[in-house]
């Protein structure tokens, strides 16, 4: 009788032995940790519904495909980062995840089921999203602790950024003018300048209002200056002299008094552009820290 119930026992065991077997069946190593084929049916219970539905098993066998190999790479990565993160004393619980995820239903005014709508517009489902917002936290403390001080900002940098920016970051110049009258050859003040300065000549030859003033225009920035006028003007440096003639054929004379160059800017202004190169670069040298670490990460794929 003994003999009997237990091989009813091991009859029913046998059937919940066999799926546990392939439920719990290790698909890849990371470091110390394992992912399981558990892990990856139960990262989006939803998708795998549906593609358990699909009638035609060549298709069906290869969406699953397609859904396991893209849920073990999201779920190898972010093993990943948190395992380099430790490394550093940094840790995010699924209770700040949760609390995260929470705060934005609230900023939002939403509920979740309105959220996974969202989301599959965006192409991304609910246990995605919850994984980036952790993403999101690491990144957060890493940044300080870690990218940070590897992000280094050069001058030449913020040259580059000055140059591709353009607007509100223009070479200034301080100028005076003589508008000449068609009499007046320019050698004749040139030869006066030599004994005089240049705003006496104003004063003496120009024919502009601006003679009263010995000729002061101010500070001008040159790509606001007419283009035939800008041109001349480019490059043009504290005490040049140079003539120029405008469409209607009136010539002038200017002289430049001061030059502020655009990448002379103010500490304010310099904080604010290596803060913003700073978030330009954080991804980059982010990817590139976290590609370093996949290498120096024990990974293994078990087919």
């Amino acid at each position: 009788m003994q003999k009997y119930v237990f091989t009813i026992i091991l009859l029913l065991l046998i059937p919940l032995t066999s799926k546990a077997t392939v439920i719990d069946k290790i698909v890849a190593h990371v470091g110390d940790r394992i992912i399981t084929q558990y892990d990856i049916e139960t990262f989006n219970p939803k998708k795998i519904r549906e593609l358990y539905k699909i009638k035609d098993k060549k298709l069906k066998k290869k969406m699953l495909q397609q859904y396991y190999y893209t849920v073990r790479d999201i779920l190898v990565n972010q093993d990943v980062l948190e395992i380099a993160a430790a490394k550093h004393g940094i840790k995010v619980t699924d209770e700040e995840a949760d609390a995260a995820l929470q705060k934005v239903l609230k900023q939002n005014n939403i509920t979740l089921d309105q959220l996974e709508v969202l989301l599959l517009k965006d192409k991304m489902t609910l246990p995605q999203y919850k994984l980036s917002i952790k993403k999101d936290i690491f990144q957060a403390r890493l940044k300080s602790r870690v990218i940070d001080p590897m992000i280094i900002i050069t001058n030449d940098d913020i040259k580059n950024k000055i140059d591709k920016e353009k607007k509100g970051f223009n070479d200034s110049l301080e100028l005076r003018m003589i508008l000449l009258d068609n009499s007046t050859n320019p050698r004749t003040i040139f030869n006066y300048l030599e004994k005089h300065s240049f705003s006496d000549a104003a004063i003496k030859f120009s024919k502009d209002k601006t003679a009263k003033s010995g000729g002061y225009l101010g500070w001008l920035e040159v790509d606001k200056l007419s283009k035939g006028l800008q041109k001349a003007a480019r490059g043009k440096r504290y005490g040049d002299i140079f003539i120029y003639t405008d469409k209607k054929g009136r010539r002038m004379m200017f002289k430049v008094e001061g030059f502020k160059s655009k990448y002379d800017i103010d500490p304010e202004t310099r904080k604010k552009l290596v803060d913003e190169l700073q978030k330009e670069k954080f991804n980059e040298v982010f990817n590139s820290w976290f590609e370093k670490q996949k290498k120096q990460i024990y990974i293994h794929y078990v087919e």
